[in-house]
């Protein structure tokens, strides 16, 4: 599945100046990549006590999906897909395990 999520505990100016800090990054990224998440996507944040989108990173959700359904679409034999291993701490068998 794919997270996109606007972020709801840091101003649209703090996470441009600074990225997702702390507990957001855990709610948007560690955990749903634990449950299998393949892809996350930030929409937006606050402005004042409000939600707002920003709309490049819809524009680029929807390109994300369009890639995704392209994908699935293209004959196997002209897939080119990547798998990237988690290896961390290195050196201590830890590849692929998320641990």
């Amino acid at each position: 599945y794919i997270v996109a999520s606007p972020l709801l505990l840091q101003s649209i100016p703090m996470w441009k100046s600074n990225g997702v800090l702390g507990l957001q990054s855990v709610v948007l990224y560690s955990l749903p990549e634990l449950d299998g998440a393949i892809d996350t996507v930030v929409l937006g944040g606050l402005v004042g006590d409000k939600i707002a989108l920003v709309p490049e990173r819809v524009r680029k959700l929807c390109g994300r999906l369009h890639g995704w359904t392209s994908l699935r679409k293209t004959p196997i034999e002209d897939r080119k897909i990547s798998i990237v291993l988690y290896g961390f701490p290195p050196n201590v068998g830890a590849v692929g395990t998320a641990a």
